[in-house]
């Protein structure tokens, strides 16, 4: 069993409301404004709206990602795209469970551009997350020969855009 600590708070933390639990085997963070004498029901409310603007920030960013990465790819790109794979003896995958794992990845990116978002400023979200979606993923399927180098002009920019998109919403939605 491991021992009990009792956490004195000095002037500072009494200002701002946070205590510090350390223990044997785990840390807590509490707000002291939640547990306050005489607190009511409201406080529980703060909670579900958190959760809900979580929610909401991730499900808007992520229906921005993915119809972005529509429109690029779908419209703009689109020939680019099946020549390329034309000239590689390959069929462009536009059926429908592709689309729906596109969308997959969009929701996925959001997420990551949230989490991102509650400890960097925006800008550096929009870097971050760039590099993380997209930079790394031209690396890999330029690797595997299947990403056509003329439609990185348009790409890049475009995903940019899509990046610091997402990293507004996630920022205005849900403030950090």
């Amino acid at each position: 069993m491991g021992q009990s600590q009792v956490a004195v708070l000095d002037e500072p933390e009494r200002r701002t409301g946070s205590l510090d639990l350390r223990g044997t085997y785990s840390t807590i963070r509490a707000d002291a404004r939640f547990y306050a004498p005489g607190a009511t029901g409201a406080t529980v409310n703060a909670t579900k709206t958190s959760a809900g603007r979580t929610i909401l920030a991730v499900a808007v960013a992520g229906f921005w990602v993915g119809m972005c990465e529509f429109v690029r790819n779908q419209f703009i790109l689109s020939s680019v795209w099946q020549n390329h794979y034309r000239a590689l003896g390959l069929e462009f995958p536009s059926s429908p469970v592709n689309g729906a794992m596109w969308m997959l990845w969009s929701f996925m990116y959001a997420g990551t551009a949230f989490a991102i978002s509650r400890r960097f400023s925006l800008w550096q979200t929009t870097f971050i997350g760039w590099f993380l979606g997209w930079v790394m993923m031209w690396i890999v399927i330029w690797n595997l020969l299947v990403l056509p180098v003329a439609a990185l002009p348009v790409a890049i920019p475009f995903s940019f855009v899509e990046a610091l998109g997402a990293a507004f919403i996630c920022r205005k939605l849900a403030r950090p």
